[in-house]
């Protein structure tokens, strides 16, 4: 290269530094006036929001915990309620079986009673009958001899 072109080199270079520098200072300058406080900001708001999305993470797993109890409490409530309706059907059960059975005692009781009444009415209607065969033996007795007789 030659001289003259080293010299319009060195010229340019030369000029050109306050504008690397303006550069630079500008390049610092944005650094701590803009940029920093704007990393700032976003890395608060990403704290911000991610400590609202973890806060709605653990609201979540609570409510999940909250609704698995319920549902635990629950199945408890209705497995007492069916042993409960379980233990009224037995008693039920139960109840109607000794009402059935005192029925069918008293039925039976009624029904020998009734047997006793009617074996004695029985008797009762045999002995008249047997009375009264023998008024009408002794009276179709007395009125055949009084028809011989006459």
């Amino acid at each position: 290269m030659d001289q003259k072109t080293l010299q319009v080199v060195a010229d340019l270079l030369l000029a050109a530094v306050p504008t690397t520098l303006l550069v630079v200072i500008l390049h610092f300058y944005l650094k701590a006036v803009l940029f920093r406080p704007l990393e700032k900001t976003l890395a608060d708001r990403h704290a911000a929001t991610q400590g609202a999305v973890d806060a709605a993470n653990q609201a979540l797993k609570r409510a999940d915990q909250k609704a698995a109890e319920y549902d635990a409490a629950l199945r408890q409530a209705r497995g007492e309620i069916l042993r409960e309706q379980e233990a009224q059907r037995r008693r039920l059960a139960e109840d109607q079986s000794a009402a059935l059975t005192a029925a069918k005692d008293q039925a039976g009781r009624m029904i020998a009673q009734a047997r006793l009444q009617l074996d004695a009415e029985l008797a009762a209607a045999k002995q008249n009958l047997t009375a009264e065969a023998e008024r009408l033996a002794d009276a179709v007795t007395a009125s055949v001899l009084q028809g011989s007789r006459n």
